[in-house]
């Protein structure tokens, strides 16, 4: 963070009268002010509540001033804290035990920015019990005048006498909940490669406990979709017949040579805590359900429902006993994308029989960028012996099936001028697909430059920088598969990005994984028609995207006896896509101004020696250490 210090003396404070014009109209709730209150939907029982207020100012019709925000507390909520700084506080209004907080002239809106006010709100206890909900209600204004701010009167309500150009309000209401469940697969960008032997991932399912009350007889229901295969904690396969994906009609494998399932499958803690167990499940069956079934939203059809009781068995985290206030549990398991889906079982197997079972897997074949939605379900008593009150709470997490999959990172979350990122490239393939002929596409975003193991980057047919020659830079060079190669071609673009393509990378196998990676330049300026536009500043943000395709082939099983191959999946396919992004951010620049703490009425002020204050000084009225008429006043 870059900080700015100015030292000014002002000999004396004057009192300045003139003629002020007529104000303008008042403004209007018109939506020239994009505002927005977020607020969980949920909160466990003695939690704080975090809010964000967001107000943006998208196509004006003018810059905003002084931007200031007005929260209205219900009766029984308090005021925490708020990186901002502590509001103007009015109790008992807009009515008796409600609080309004008025956080005056924090931010300028100019046109196209979006600004945003982070506070944290405590619930009483006594007023929100379990099952309850508090609401919010929040506003943001702003002035079309540097000098105006907009007023509010002393009960803290906005007073639109046209010192207000632009406002905007909204609502937001969180429940109270005894128990709160979260599921996590690891995944980047949710994408999941099919396969259920090389390309399984671990599922994380977190039951956290209120902080006021014991909650017992725990559950956990987990839904499984058609396309997700459920390998609990590995080491099992429980397939009795030869699958129908299974061309060769022996063994129990997916596919010839595909081995057994649960073969080096072992949970590993997606939220890298050490808590997790993988427990044995009390029931595991296929089912049909009907849209919404599970919570709103679900969808229909085929599902593996997995039941854990946390309490019932030795193994159990939670056995015989209920959860304590803040309490955690977290349980996990094995799964995977298998080729075909799921479907009802003719017979059912009955006990545990259908863990890592392909005998069902009759349904159609899974595909590229299917997505599967997994839901979870934790149930418990609430206070048991006491409240006695039923409580639940549901989690999903969606995969994205992938056959061909890239993903892109960068070595650093912010930015500066003259700074040179690391971009990383990760191509993968599944179980079940090879891919050639790959093109990978990324485009550089204006304001950074690829660096080059030779040669400048710029188009040559304009004035050079130099701030796009690595000979000049000095970055790591291009590499793939870590040996130094540039990419097959690099065009700079008149709007000042560069688009950078590979298409002679070599073919990938199934279960396959290519690295490719580059260094990029912060230019000092955009660019426009190849030549500096406006600066690289601070609060500049950066995306940097990058697409492939490639013809995907299917692996593929011969007969002994008939030479011609068998497709064990879809046929070939042309470009088979995938795409990812990566972001940066640059360090916004503050400027910290102080005024001077006044001294006792009759001892002078020495602008070397003053104490320093961000707050505003107080009136005389109000203390006898204020400013008057004729005082000297010192800021930095």
């Amino acid at each position: 963070m870059a900080a700015l210090v100015v030292t000014a003396l002002v000999a004396s404070l004057v009192t300045v009268v003139g003629l002020r014009q007529a104000p303008p109209a008042a403004a209007g709730n018109d939506g020239s002010l994009a505002f927005t209150l977020g607020a969980p939907d949920s909160v466990l029982y003695g939690d704080d509540i975090a809010v964000t207020l967001t107000a943006g100012n998208p196509t004006g019709p003018s810059d905003g001033y002084n931007l200031s925000w007005r929260v209205v507390l219900p009766v029984g909520v308090s005021f925490v804290s708020s990186p901002a700084g502590n509001p103007a506080v009015h109790t008992d209004s807009p009515a008796p035990g409600q609080t309004t907080l008025v956080f005056e002239n924090t931010d300028d809106l100019q046109i196209g920015v979006t600004r945003t006010l982070d506070l944290t709100v405590r619930p009483s206890l006594a007023t929100y019990p379990v099952g309850s909900t508090v609401q919010l209600e929040a506003g943001a204004y702003m002035s079309g005048d540097v000098r105006l701010i907009p007023d509010f009167d002393a009960t803290g309500a906005h007073v639109d006498n046209g010192d207000t150009v632009a406002f905007a309000t909204a609502l937001a209401t969180t429940r109270i909940e005894a128990i709160e469940i979260t599921k996590v697969e690891p995944n980047a960008e949710a994408e999941l490669l099919r396969g259920v032997h090389a390309e399984w991932t671990t599922y994380s399912l977190t039951v956290s406990n209120n902080h006021v009350n014991p909650t017992g007889s725990i559950v956990v229901d987990d839904y499984l979709p058609a396309g997700v295969e459920f390998l609990s904690c590995g080491s099992v396969d429980n397939t009795s017949a030869t699958p129908v994906t299974n061309p060769s009609g022996a063994g129990t494998e997916e596919y010839p040579g595909s081995g057994p399932l649960g073969n080096g499958v072992v949970p590993t803690d997606p939220t890298g805590g050490p808590t997790a167990v993988c427990v044995q499940p009390d029931v595991v069956s296929t089912v049909s359900l009907a849209a919404d079934a599970i919570a709103p939203g679900s969808a229909p059809g085929v599902y593996t429902h997995v039941r854990w009781d946390l309490t019932d068995d030795a193994g159990d985290p939670l056995f015989g006993r209920a959860m304590t206030p803040s309490e955690q549990v977290e349980i996990m398991y094995a799964a995977g994308i298998p080729l075909r889906e799921n479907a009802l079982f003719a017979t059912p197997p009955g006990g545990l029989a259908e863990i890592a079972n392909l005998d069902n897997n009759t349904g159609p074949l899974t595909r590229d960028e299917q997505q599967w939605e997994n839901w979870a379900v934790a149930s418990g008593i609430y206070h048991p012996g006491v409240a006695d009150l039923a409580t639940s709470d549901t989690d999903s997490e969606i995969v994205i099936a992938e056959d061909l999959s890239i993903h892109k990172t960068v070595d650093t979350g912010s930015f500066l001028q003259g700074t040179t990122p690391r971009w990383t490239l990760v191509i993968e393939t599944g179980e079940y697909r090879s891919a050639a002929s790959l093109v990978v596409t990324d485009t550089l975003p204006d304001g950074q430059c690829p660096l080059l193991a030779s040669g400048d980057s710029e188009n040559p047919s304009q004035p050079l920088t130099g701030e796009c020659d690595n000979a000049l830079v000095g970055a790591p060079a291009p590499t793939v598969a870590g040996v130094i190669t540039d990419p097959d071609s690099v065009t700079e673009n008149a709007d000042g990005t560069y688009t950078i393509v590979w298409n002679s990378l070599r073919d990938l196998v199934p279960d396959d994984e290519l690295v490719v990676a580059y260094s990029s330049h912060v230019r000092t300026d955009y660019q426009e028609n190849f030549v500096a536009d406006r600066p690289v500043v601070g609060g500049d943000s950066f995306v940097n995207t990058v697409a492939i395709t490639g013809d995907t082939t299917p692996i593929s099983w011969t007969d002994p006896v008939d030479p011609n191959p068998v497709d064990l999946d879809r046929a070939f396919e042309l470009d088979t896509p995938d795409a990812s992004a990566a972001s940066m951010t640059s360090a916004v620049i503050v400027i910290d101004k102080s005024i001077s703490v006044p001294t006792a009425p009759g001892v002078p002020l020495d602008c070397d020696t003053a104490s320093w204050t961000s707050a505003t000084p107080p009136t005389p009225d109000v203390s006898p250490w204020a400013y008057r008429p004729g005082d000297r006043v010192c800021y930095r």
